[in-house]
């Protein structure tokens, strides 16, 4: 095992606060270490493992002045705390990551426009036009990264927003090897040729130039290489990967009956089918989210606080979220149809009012959202999400409801090799036919993030991200929300509903500060990389408490938006538009793979859920709605794609391969 020294960077934040604790002599980035010089009082380092206990961190003395950890570059998120004793007194600090926030680059708010290798000469370039680097004066002056290889320190070059560094030559040359594999492996399937993606956009195909012709010079993103466009519409950007080695059915979006009504795994609680609190059932998710033996909360409690937040009016960032009846809180739709008898039928058989053995809920897919990750050179790695999707359900009728819930969860593994390895173990599943052993193979994946304490580091333990939903029980319009569990305010164990991410407020649809925002941040959108924020401009409320959408062709649009596919981008990403307008292909909703407002559709017993066309590239392509364009979208697609590149291409590409910056 390669392992990188580092001198604890953490240390002053780990112990900040606490009196006498602290003395900082000095701090470097120095042959690719990182050094700090810190006083300190008689403090050990402790380690938090995946079992939640922290343990010390071996071969650290716990007099010494100066404290040296070995980091292994297989897995770069450690998390630490201080012990040190005052006074008699023995105090232990908040664990906190190893290399803390900022002192790499943020893949998802930093990303960078170039990456090059000339020679042995890595060079990262940042679009000084983005808003993330409008002040280049505020731009560090070396950063490291994190490869597999070693740790090498960026500099900050004299052309503004650039850096450079100096690859070790082992790892380059391993690097060059394991390229040129790659590259000939997709030359001879499929032609050579992998789809080229703008944003979501399917936009062409491109043949990858052969890597006999590549030279000393590498452009690593945007990886183009010579390669020869077949354009539908504009250029974009290549997935390098073979799309059609991935079987989306099984490696990405698992919809088949043998999953989601897996007798041993699912339960449904309307025909009474299967096990009762199984690895794949609502009941589950809950209950290890929740965490009792860590939080002391009851589960079912925990349920039924997060399901009555339909049922009453909030406030969100100053954005109104109305209950399913304003009029009367509690007795909404809601209520009526999924609370009361859900109640009902648990009464009915004996057991508490909120038991989650019978939550009104039916699994429809099982989600792989490995295409979220942040490259794993960067301190926020990650393998993205793993997703499980439910549908509301009539414990009266059986029949279905016209709402879903998402559990999306945040893989938590980094470190290169570790990506690759959990890639591998998904893209395996194509080759398994359908049955008890994909099955068995599928749980130890899901394990990964739905088990309690699955990330010790996140509240409760629980690897979830957020909790979405979208309804439309009883009262229009369609309604997205998003939940997380915050660790903070007057409920930090709980699920509290906060702002849909990426989505304004209802009501700056149409207004001048939308088309303000898009035009300011016309650059970062066009790079995917904007984010919405709380307020805009300066203190005015903008990020939406909850998402509506009025209608099937809904879209984000304003007078004085200077560039439509800027308004196409912003839009796309938003909550309501991405279920609505911008993507659901031309076919009516009766048609194949085509039905309003969700990616994963409803479904009733023995019934497999149907998918988008935006998911399954149908009836496509669609005129963008203001401008005509032509757009064709196939996310399963460039899912697939992106996919088989982390499975076979080497980890400098991967580790350093920006992260997408989308929600959905």
């Amino acid at each position: 095992m390669k392992l990188l020294k580092f001198i604890s960077p953490a240390l002053p934040v780990l112990i900040a606060g606490m009196a006498h604790a602290q003395n900082i002599e000095g701090v470097i980035v120095e042959d690719g270490q990182l050094k700090i010089q810190v006083r300190t009082p008689s403090v050990s380092l402790e380690e938090l493992h995946n079992n939640g206990a922290f343990l010390p961190i071996e071969g650290t003395d716990p007099v010494q002045e100066l404290i040296e950890i070995a980091v292994s570059a297989e897995n770069p998120n450690r998390f630490v705390r201080a012990r040190f004793n005052l006074g008699g007194q023995d105090f232990v600090t908040q664990a906190r990551p190893l290399i803390p926030p900022g002192l790499i680059p943020d893949p998802q708010t930093f990303r960078p426009q170039d990456i090059s290798l000339n020679g042995d000469t890595l060079s990262i370039e940042y679009p000084v036009e983005r808003q993330a680097v409008i002040w280049p004066d505020f731009l560090p002056e070396t950063f490291p990264l994190v490869l597999d290889g070693g740790v090498i320190t960026m500099k900050r070059s004299d052309k503004v927003g650039t850096y450079a560094g100096t690859i070790p030559k082992e790892t380059l040359e391993a690097f060059r090897d394991e390229l040129e594999t790659a590259l000939n492996r997709v030359r001879d399937t499929g032609e050579g040729k992998v789809p080229v993606f703008q944003g979501r956009s399917l936009t062409g195909y491109t043949t990858l130039a052969n890597p006999a012709e590549l030279g000393a010079d590498i452009k690593l993103f945007p990886f183009i290489n010579g390669g020869a466009f077949e354009a539908l519409s504009i250029p974009g950007l290549p997935v390098l990967g073979i799309a059609s080695t991935i079987n989306q059915k099984k490696s990405l979006m698992i919809t088949d009956l043998s999953v989601v009504e897996d007798a041993s795994r699912t339960f449904d609680p309307f025909t009474g089918a299967g096990t009762e609190g199984g690895k794949w059932t609502f009941a589950y998710l809950m209950e290890q989210m929740c965490n009792q033996p860590v939080t002391g909360i009851d589960p079912r409690l925990f349920a039924a606080r997060w399901i009555q937040h339909f049922e009453h009016n909030q406030f969100i960032n100053f954005d109104p979220v109305p209950s399913s009846n304003p009029a009367v809180p509690g007795g909404g739709p809601v209520q009526f149809a999924l609370i009361d008898k859900w109640n009902a039928k648990n009464i009915a058989l004996g057991r508490h009012p909120y038991d989650l053995r019978m939550a009104p809920f039916r699994l429809t897919a099982i989600v792989n959202r490995i295409d979220l990750r942040d490259g794993s050179a960067y301190a926020s790695s990650n393998a993205g999400e793993c997703r499980f999707v439910f549908c509301a359900v009539d414990l009266d009728t059986g029949t279905h409801h016209r709402m879903t819930v998402i559990f999306e969860y945040g893989v938590p593994i980094s470190g290169c090799h570790n990506i690759k390895a959990y890639a591998k173990r998904w893209a395996h599943l194509s080759d398994l036919p359908f049955g008890a052993v994909f099955n068995t193979e599928l749980e130890s994946l899901t394990e990964i993030v739905a088990k309690a304490n699955a990330d010790p580091s996140k509240p409760n333990g629980s690897a979830i991200n957020q909790l979405r939903s979208n309804d439309i029980v009883g009262v229009n319009p369609w309604r997205l929300r998003e939940w997380q569990i915050t660790g903070a305010g007057v409920s930090p164990n709980h699920l509290t509903e906060v702002t849909t991410k990426q989505t304004p407020a209802d009501h700056k649809n149409g207004s001048p500060d939308l088309a303000d925002f898009i035009n300011h941040n016309e650059v970062d959108i066009l790079a995917g990389q904007h984010v919405v924020p709380l307020s805009f401009p300066f203190a005015s409320p903008f990020l939406s408490g909850k998402a509506t959408t009025t209608h099937d062709n809904f879209i984000w649009d304003a007078p004085g938006i200077v560039n439509n596919d800027a308004r196409h981008n912003f839009s796309l990403n938003t909550c309501n538009a991405c279920h609505g307008g911008e993507a659901r292909g031309n076919a009516p909703p009766s048609g194949p793979g085509s039905f309003p407002f969700v990616h994963v559709g409803e479904r009733d017993p023995g019934n497999e859920a149907r998918l988008s066309n935006f998911l399954l590239g149908s009836n496509m392509p669609m005129p963008d709605p203001v401008s005509g364009v032509p757009r064709s979208f196939n996310d399963l697609l460039r899912r697939a794609a992106d996919l088989d590149f982390v499975v076979h291409f080497p980890c400098l590409s991967i580790a350093l391969a920006p992260s997408l910056g989308m929600s959905h």
